[in-house]
């Protein structure tokens, strides 16, 4: 911190994360799709705060292709995400950590915290050649 800027270094990680699908070709114009991914958080342990309630997740997915003709598709999606957290207290310095150097944007000071997030997304995608 000086006076005239701040940082917030994150520290996020690259991470990699492998997920599955499947899909089911129930007639020559209708696929049902179903998918699964385990998502890992980016942000380190001593790094997790309530501004990113998205940490460990995961993600569950179903989907509805059909083919009206040889040019024409439809697909519906439909995800969810679910991500709980618990922080226990004094364990991350961007949320509950005690100390005089450490009263930026850590309010929950000697507190644990716990997050819970869920996230429901929905998609159309219609697709034709012309």
């Amino acid at each position: 911190v000086t006076d005239r800027s701040l940082a917030l270094p994150l520290k996020f990680q690259s991470s990699w994360r492998w997920g599955i699908g499947f899909e089911y070709s129930a007639t020559d114009r209708l696929k049902l799709r179903m998918g699964y991914e385990p998502r890992t958080s980016s942000i380190p342990d001593d790094k997790r705060n309530t501004m990113v309630p998205i940490n460990n997740a995961q993600l569950f997915g179903l989907g509805v292709g059909y083919r009206f003709d040889q040019d024409t598709d439809l697909d519906l999606s439909l995800g969810f995400l679910r991500s709980r957290d618990d922080i226990p207290a004094n364990t991350s310095s961007l949320s509950n950590q005690t100390g005089v150097g450490n009263i930026l944007l850590n309010p929950y000071a000697g507190l644990n915290v716990k997050t819970n997030t869920k996230v429901t997304l929905l998609g159309i995608n219609y697709r034709t050649k012309w």
